[in-house]
């Protein structure tokens, strides 16, 4: 058995192992945190979004095409901002005529985070999110949806020239590919909050939600380390981590 095999084996029995009190950690802090949920209509809502967040995730992941070429990522990417915000890249058609020409060219698992998509931005409207929280919403998620587009090109670079994002570059667009930011803001719509600007943009408040990001960001790629490493997929703090410290020893 390899040294990295042998890695890999202990790190997947440390996943293992770290489910069960996991699990219950998690179901603990959510029933805690929605408990606080300004209705229950909201949790509903939140609990739609984690759903899509999943199916959008899978729907590129697991796609031949989008996953290793960006142009057709981004083509997606961008037919969903145009379903859900009208973006305007085919403003002049409907949401139900370009959810229709989308069936015929996606598969059902990549045409639901679409719909899924169109239904929660419709809920937290109609649920009264005020207007600068909504506009907040929209960018937060519209950056998270091309964060995915950036990833997919840095996995093409890596695969045609072995080519791998800075360090700083990473780290910048993992934080929001996590979708960290867009769930603080969903997190803030739920329990009733509407924070002022100046709060906002207070640099320590930014400072704080980078730090959460990144907190979120940085054990999702430990965790997932094993299994994107057993199916070759080095685009992980972990991996990068050891390549840019032996640039900079080679320097």
């Amino acid at each position: 058995m390899t040294s990295i095999q042998a890695n890999v084996n202990l790190g997947n029995q440390m996943v293992v192992d770290c489910i069960p009190a996991a699990a219950r950690t998690l179901h603990e802090s959510a029933c805690s945190f929605w408990s606080r949920s300004a209705s229950y209509q909201r949790s509903l809502t939140l609990l739609k979004l984690m759903y899509w967040f999943i199916t959008f995730d899978d729907a590129i992941d697991n796609s031949s095409r989008m996953s290793s070429d960006p142009t057709e990522a981004e083509s997606y990417c961008a037919l969903f901002l145009d379903i859900v915000f009208r973006h305007g890249r085919k403003s002049t058609k409907t949401r139900p005529e370009l959810l229709k020409e989308a069936k015929h060219k996606y598969s059902s698992s990549e045409v639901l985070p679409l719909r899924l998509g169109a239904e929660w931005w419709e809920d937290v409207k109609r649920d009264a999110m005020p207007i600068s929280q909504q506009a907040r919403f929209e960018a937060a998620a519209t950056e998270y949806v091309m964060a995915q587009v950036q990833t997919v090109r840095w996995n093409e670079q890596l695969a045609l020239k072995g080519k791998a994002p800075s360090l700083p570059d990473y780290i910048t667009v993992r934080r929001v590919a996590v979708g960290a930011p867009l769930c603080i803001v969903a997190s803030e719509y739920d329990l009733g909050i509407d924070l002022d600007i100046d709060i906002l943009l207070d640099p320590l408040v930014q400072a704080l939600q980078a730090a959460v990001s990144d907190h979120v960001a940085w054990i999702n790629d430990i965790l997932s380390f094993p299994k994107e490493l057993r199916l070759g997929e080095v685009l992980n703090l972990v991996c990068l981590l050891p390549i840019h410290k032996s640039i900079n020893d080679t320097i």
